[in-house]
């Protein structure tokens, strides 16, 4: 009977080990190749609370690429046509699901998947008057 017991266990305990998920991203998940490509913004989140998204701010993209260069093409208005752009070009390293630019400024990564459809949610700080803003930013990769 005891020894029933023990295989019992045995087989629940791995059972438990083998079908449990990862909650968090860890060192080996992320590395540019993994990054490489435009990302298409489609979901935005300010404080856990959604933005409603304009059409320019849809056309925002973020390219990273082989020459560990982000480019940034943040689109502000209403409409395709009366969209401004704002470009950034900075340089990035990525260690530990945080991206880091040439600046110093940490964007963590709180979601890849590599396969189809492609997705990418960063999340990232910003302050303003003082008080800190948190951003959650869900992207596709463009084909």
């Amino acid at each position: 009977m005891k020894n029933l017991k023990k295989i019992l266990l045995i087989v629940v305990a791995t059972g438990l080990i083998f079908s449990c998920t990862k909650d968090n991203l860890d060192d080996s998940d992320i590395t540019v190749e993994s990054l490489l490509g435009a990302w298409k913004l489609t979901a935005s989140l300010q404080n856990d609370i959604p933005l409603e998204l304009t059409e320019c701010d849809l056309s925002d993209l973020i390219i990273f690429d082989k020459a560990k260069l982000m480019h940034v093409f943040n689109k502000d208005g209403n409409s395709g046509a009366n969209c401004s752009i704002l470009t950034l070009k900075k340089g990035y390293t990525v260690r530990d699901n945080i991206i880091t630019e040439d600046d110093g400024t940490e964007i963590t990564i709180l979601q890849l998947q590599t396969f189809e459809p492609s997705s990418l949610v960063l999340e990232f700080e910003e302050t303003y008057d003082d008080e800190k803003v948190i951003y959650k930013e869900t992207y596709v990769k463009r084909q």
